[in-house]
């Protein structure tokens, strides 16, 4: 199962950098905990145990940098980098879900996500290698609780052809917030309090450059304002990639 658990973070490093690291790996002993490490549990919905991931502050480090740089922002903070390291972690236990889901024909989803700082002796442990471009490589454990390893030891079970998830035909008449950025700005408080009725506040956008659509707080696309029936609407000029939503992070 360490293999799944491999494969769904290459294909995560992939989608977010555009390059899929060949990751192997060895059974190890459990990692001891230094400070500034990076140890999380993760849940799984529907299926009993959880998958713990475990690396040391310089290779979050590493892996983040990795991240914002295939997206642009080589000048980054320090909660720029986590984020881009939760984002890494969350895609990759999205993935490893997927191929759970298909090997046990079960519902599983992702659970919730605990920052530990205890250690269990009965987690299993490997050490996972990711190498990177120019020779840059960092280390990743993974563990796996006895209930979680034992249930994935059993056989696969054979399954019938795949249809549609249960879990996104729920989703799909969710409502979910949409809003249009026509731009921002940054001004002084002092110059805040100086705004009354007719002042004008000038934004960092032109009238040439297309506005944003927000969805859950999230730039999903770029638009042209138009008119629809007397009132306002947006004409989708370009969805943006996965790594772009990056740089609204900062």
């Amino acid at each position: 199962m360490f293999d799944s658990i491999a494969g769904s973070i290459a294909a995560a490093l992939e989608a977010l950098t555009g390059h899929k690291p060949e990751i192997e790996w060895q059974q190890a002993a459990s990692p001891a905990i230094q400070a500034g490490d990076v140890r999380r549990r993760q849940l799984l919905q529907n299926l009993a145990g959880a998958v713990y991931v475990s690396s040391r502050s310089a290779a979050s480090e590493v892996l983040s940098r990795q991240i914002l740089r295939a997206a642009g922002l080589e000048e980054n903070d320090a909660e720029t980098r986590k984020s881009a390291s939760f984002d890494l972690l969350n895609r990759a236990m999205d993935e490893f879900v997927v191929r759970l889901a298909s090997r046990t024909g079960l519902d599983i989803t992702r659970g919730q996500s605990q920052e530990i700082t205890e250690d269990d002796p009965q987690i299993r442990w490997a050490l996972l290698r990711v190498p990177f471009q120019g020779g840059t490589e960092c280390e990743i454990a993974v563990g796996l609780d006895p209930v979680l390893a034992d249930a994935l030891s059993a056989p696969a079970k054979a399954l019938p052809a795949p249809g549609i998830p249960k879990t996104l035909d729920l989703l799909l008449d969710v409502e979910l917030p949409v809003s249009v950025s026509f731009g921002r700005a940054q001004i002084a408080l002092k110059d805040v309090l100086k705004l009354t009725t007719g002042s004008i506040l000038e934004l960092e956008r032109t009238i040439s450059e297309p506005v944003e659509v927000i969805v859950n707080n999230c730039a999903i696309a770029r638009a042209e304002v138009v008119v629809v029936e007397g009132n306002f609407g947006v004409r989708i000029l370009q969805v943006i990639s996965r790594q772009e939503r990056l740089k609204t992070v900062s």
